[in-house]
C-alpha cells in the first residue's frame, strides 16, 4: 500500500510543473455506512459495516493545440472496511488515456459501458449504495444444471425439481449446485475502446468495443453501443450489449434496454425497461425499473420500483424489487441517507442486491442500510490557456 500513495504523490508532483499547459485534479468520495440484512437463507442475517464504491482518482486535460485536448484520469476503489486490516486498495475504476476535440471523444483502457452508462447514473437513485439497482437491471439468472425430470410441465423446471436436483441446505451448497447468470450487463469493462460523439441538439451516440486478448479458438469480445437525447427535462435513451460467446453453452449474451425520464419541478421520475438473452435455450427475461426522486429543501426522498420476468424454461422464476429512502445534504459536499431494501422472489426466484444474493430459492431478502457519503476534488495544477469548449 505505502508503494502505491508514494506512486501517487510522486505522479502529482510530476504534473505539477505542467501547469501552464495542462488541468490536474485530484478527486474522490468517501462512503461508509452500516446495514443490517437477511439473505432468506437459515441464519441469514448480519449486520455489516461497508465502504459502498469509496474511491480516489487523478484526472486531467493537457492541450495540444486549439481543437484538440488529451485528457487522462487514474481512478481506483478505496477499501476503507478491509476486513484484514492489510491493504486498502481495490480494483481499477474508469482508468483511461484519451484524446477530446470538436469531433468528439476518443478513449482507452477500462471504462463504464455505453449501456451501463444509459441508464446508471440517470435512472438509479440509491446507486453505490445496498440499494443499487444492480442486483436486478442487467443481470439474468440461469439454472444451467437442472434438467426437467419428467414430461408434465413440457419441459418447464418446477419447483420440486429444484429442490431434487440442488438438495442444497444452506447458502455455500446452494451456490455450487445453481449456476447463476453472472454476467453482469450493466458494468465497466478492460481493454475498452470507445468513441462519444459531441452533443448534436441534445443527440449523443456513444459506442465501445472490448477486443479478446486471449490466443484461442474462443472469440470473447464485447461490443456495447448507446444513444441519448436530453432536451430540458426531458431524457431518451436507448442500448444494447453483446457479449460475444460469454453466454450458456458458448452462446452470445445479448441485452437491449429503453430508458426514459423527466423532471416535473422538484420530482423526477425515470422507467427503465430490458431484455437480456443469456443464451441457450429459454434463457431470456425482461426486466422493467422505476424510480422517483423528489427534493424538499435539503432532503431527497427517494423510490425504486422493480419487476423481474420470469424465464420460459422456469416457472415462477421472478421477483420484485423495492427500495425507499432519503438523503440530506449536512454540507455542500457531504450528506447522511437511510434506505430500507426488499427482493421478493417468486417460488423459484434467485435475485437480491448486488452486495446481498439470495440465500435461498424462493427466499426473500432484506437490508436497512444508513450511511454518510462526502465527496472532495482539488486542483493541484492549472493551465494558464483557456479551456477549448467540447460537450462531454
Amino acid at each position: 500500500m505505502n508503494n502505491k500513495i508514494i506512486a501517487l504523490a510522486v505522479a502529482a508532483a510530476v504534473m505539477t510543473p505542467l501547469a501552464s499547459q495542462a488541468d490536474v485534479d485530484i478527486y474522490g468520495k468517501a462512503r461508509m455506512g452500516v446495514a443490517v440484512s437477511d439473505n432468506g437463507a437459515k441464519d441469514g442475517s448480519a449486520t455489516s459495516v461497508d465502504s459502498t464504491a469509496s474511491r480516489i482518482g487523478f484526472k486531467g486535460k493537457h492541450w495540444l493545440k486549439d481543437d484538440l485536448t488529451l485528457i487522462w484520469q487514474i481512478e481506483n476503489t478505496v477499501d476503507f472496511d478491509n476486513q484484514n486490516g492489510g491493504d486498502v486498495w481495490g480494483g481499477a475504476r474508469n482508468t483511461f488515456l484519451g484524446l477530446q476535440g470538436d469531433m468528439g471523444t476518443v478513449l482507452a483502457g477500462r471504462h463504464d459501458t455505453p449501456y451501463k452508462k444509459a441508464s446508471g447514473g440517470p435512472a438509479d437513485p440509491f446507486v453505490d449504495t445496498w440499494g443499487d439497482y444492480n442486483g436486478m437491471v442487467g443481470r439474468n439468472i440461469v439454472y444451467t444444471e437442472i434438467k426437467p425430470t419428467d414430461d408434465n410441465n413440457n419441459g418447464i423446471i418446477d419447483a420440486a425439481e429444484i429442490t431434487a436436483a440442488t438438495k442444497a441446505t444452506d447458502e455455500e451448497e446452494l451456490k455450487t449446485a445453481i449456476k447463476r447468470g453472472t454476467i453482469k450487463h450493466d458494468d465497466r469493462l478492460s481493454n475498452l475502446i470507445a468513441y462519444k460523439s459531441p452533443k448534436i441538439n441534445g443527440f449523443q451516440a456513444f459506442i465501445g468495443y472490448s477486443p479478446d486478448e486471449k490466443r484461442d479458438a474462443a472469440d470473447t469480445d464485447s461490443l456495447s453501443l448507446s444513444g441519448t437525447y436530453q432536451n430540458g427535462p426531458l431524457y431518451l435513451a436507448a442500448a444494447h450489449q453483446t457479449l460475444n460467446e460469454q453466454g450458456i453453452g458458448g452462446d452470445d449474451a445479448d441485452a437491449t434496454k429503453l430508458v426514459g425520464g423527466y423532471t416535473f419541478g422538484a420530482t423526477t421520475a425515470h422507467l427503465v425497461w430490458e431484455t437480456l438473452d443469456q443464451g441457450g435455450k429459454n434463457n431470456d427475461r425482461d426486466n422493467v425499473y422505476l424510480s422517483l426522486k423528489h427534493k424538499a429543501g435539503d432532503t431527497t426522498f427517494k423510490l425504486a420500483y422493480g419487476n423481474v420476468g420470469e424465464l420460459d424454461s422456469v416457472k415462477d422464476s421472478g421477483a420484485m424489487f423495492l427500495v425507499v429512502g432519503f438523503a440530506q445534504a449536512i454540507t455542500k459536499d457531504a450528506e447522511w441517507y437511510a434506505l430500507y431494501g426488499t427482493v421478493n422472489n417468486d417460488k423459484n426466484g434467485l435475485y437480491g442486491f448486488e452486495k446481498l444474493p439470495a440465500g435461498k430459492v424462493g427466499g426473500d431478502v432484506d437490508v436497512f442500510s444508513v450511511g454518510v457519503n462526502y465527496k472532495f476534488s482539488y486542483n493541484i495544477a492549472k493551465s494558464s490557456r483557456s479551456a477549448p469548449k467540447h460537450s462531454d
